[in-house]
């Protein structure tokens, strides 16, 4: 039987026009009868009308307020299936516009519903964010978008840190122990930009070493639990995997973290050009770096203009750099991140002299390495200030590709290229 959507009638035309759904929706309702049981098999009632043109400027006019979304007319009876048998506050009717906010479909809904059975046409995702969005989405704020997740996760892999502290009373006796999740940043407008589109957690600032940084607080019961549905099965380092697990052991002794959570989640999550992962990484962990090797004598003179003197002895160094702390084998991570980016230079090890913790680094100095990373980061775009630096790294790539480094006015512009990487790299670090 065909399914029907009317349009809202027009004066000139008082019989309203109709829409038919394509088959492969028709023949989509079979797995949704799967999922849903009895729920689709009663949900019989026609599509509410809505006005197509009211519709656009609604959606319009939210693309201008900096919210992308995506409307699916043909899609809004499924949702609708999912609106009564799930009863999800996410999933709702807005009575003003007369319009489902089918922007709230996740990509693989979208694929699935497109296309068909995600089991037959494409392969499942390494990181598994529905029960996040079931469970821990906030219910305030728009929808976040799968490549944000991804990039989130990489990033507070990179800087971020489970911990479970003490809270004592007015007598010093301790009362609870209490779990939370941070992570700091010298950027403020980062920090802002996680508490924003999460919707929760806060935004605190302190010192160190004469240095303000910002920090990203969550500590609450039940905002400790939504972060965790993301963190479960999505975490790639070793060392953060189990301190993940020991933090939700300790969350169990209080009776949180209960069903649907699962923790014995498998640790699905690869690093790959496929997902955001490693663009988070590279805001927390990456380094642009370019120079010249020059003897300091020599360096000093290239404050006269007389440039062409010094193209002889010059060699320029450009290189793209993840450290990392080497606890729990993290140089397998950096060994894949190494193949990826298909590098033939081998990891470096090295020790901090203020603490014992041995250090692993990849360095991507070929041009081959450096155009898989350029053409990674333009997919997925660094969020923090860092991006300005890659911006300025790139150009250094573009003018060692095309030779245009070798002329002596291309080699002045160059210099002070490489002079604005450094300067911003030192504000990053």
């Amino acid at each position: 039987m065909p399914i029907y959507l009317h349009k809202k009638q027009n004066k000139l035309n008082p019989k309203p026009r109709t829409f038919t759904f394509p088959n492969r929706i028709l023949c989509l309702r079979e797995d949704l009868r799967k999922t849903y049981g009895k729920a689709l098999t009663d949900f019989v009632q026609p599509i509410q009308e809505y006005d197509l043109c009211r519709t656009y400027g609604k959606v319009n006019r939210a693309a201008t307020q900096g919210f992308k979304r995506q409307l699916w007319p043909q899609l809004c009876l499924v949702k609708g299936i999912q609106l009564q048998a799930k009863f999800n506050r996410r999933y709702f009717l807005n009575c003003k516009c007369n319009y489902y906010r089918t922007c709230y479909l996740t990509r693989s809904e979208k694929q699935t519903l497109s296309y068909g059975s995600s089991e037959t046409t494409r392969k499942a995702p390494c990181f598994s964010t529905t029960d996040f969005y079931d469970y821990g989405h906030a219910a305030h704020v728009p929808l976040i978008s799968e490549s944000f997740l991804q990039w989130f996760i990489g990033f507070f892999e990179a800087d971020g840190h489970f911990s479970c502290y003490t809270q004592k009373n007015v007598s010093g006796k301790v009362t609870t122990q209490r779990l939370k999740i941070s992570i700091s940043q010298k950027e403020k407008k980062i920090i802002e930009t996680i508490a924003y589109t999460f919707g929760f957690g806060n935004v605190s600032s302190f010192q160190r070493n004469d240095v303000t940084y910002w920090r990203w607080t969550v500590e609450s019961k039940k905002n400790v639990e939504r972060i965790a549905y993301l963190f479960s099965g999505n975490l790639i380092l070793p060392k953060q995997q189990i301190q993940f697990l020991n933090w939700i052991e300790q969350g169990q002794k209080k009776g949180m973290f209960k069903a649907p959570f699962n923790k014995n989640k498998l640790w699905l999550a690869k690093v790959g050009f496929d997902n955001a992962w490693l663009s988070g990484f590279i805001d927390g962990e990456g380094c642009f770096y370019a120079h010249f090797r020059l003897p300091k004598a020599e360096r000093n003179q290239l404050k006269n203009s007389n440039y062409k003197t010094l193209l002889p002895p010059y060699k320029l160094d450009q290189k793209f750099t993840l450290t990392q702390a080497n606890i729990c084998n993290e140089d397998l991570v950096l060994k894949q991140i190494s193949t990826l980016f298909k590098s033939e230079a081998s990891l470096s090890y090295f020790k901090n002299k203020l603490t014992p913790t041995t250090y692993v680094r990849i360095e991507l100095t070929c041009l081959n390495s450096q155009e898989l990373l350029i053409n990674y980061v333009n997919r997925y775009k660094l969020r923090t200030s860092k991006y300005i630096c890659f911006r300025r790294w790139w150009r250094v790539y573009l003018r060692r590709k095309n030779g245009v480094h070798l002329s002596e006015k291309g080699f002045k512009r160059l210099y002070r290229l490489v002079k604005s990487i450094n300067v911003a790299r030192m504000e990053n670090s």
